[in-house]
């Protein structure tokens, strides 16, 4: 039998449990049209998700109010339209 990485181990830190120590950085960052998820942000984190990624980090996001915002593509993840988006 051959000895598996700790890469490719499962991992526990405060409650969470992950797959392996695998984690991916944010890759689609100020590429959301009016600052909503799209069907290609989607199929993007479900892409890596199914390669079975222990942790995906997310994009950055802007705080409220929105005249906070300094750029129009960064994704917001409040408010009734942009989390019906990524529920699409």
């Amino acid at each position: 039998m051959t000895d598996v990485s700790p890469l490719f181990r499962p991992f526990r830190i405060r409650g969470l449990t992950l797959k392996n120590r695998i984690v991916m950085a944010p890759m689609t960052r100020a590429r959301h049209a009016g600052a909503f998820p799209n069907d290609n942000n989607v199929a993007y984190y479900a892409r890596r998700a199914a390669g079975e990624v222990g942790l995906i980090l997310s994009e950055g996001t802007h705080p409220r109010p929105q005249r906070c915002r300094n750029d129009a593509n960064v994704p917001l993840f409040w408010g009734e339209q942009p989390l019906a988006a990524g529920n699409a």
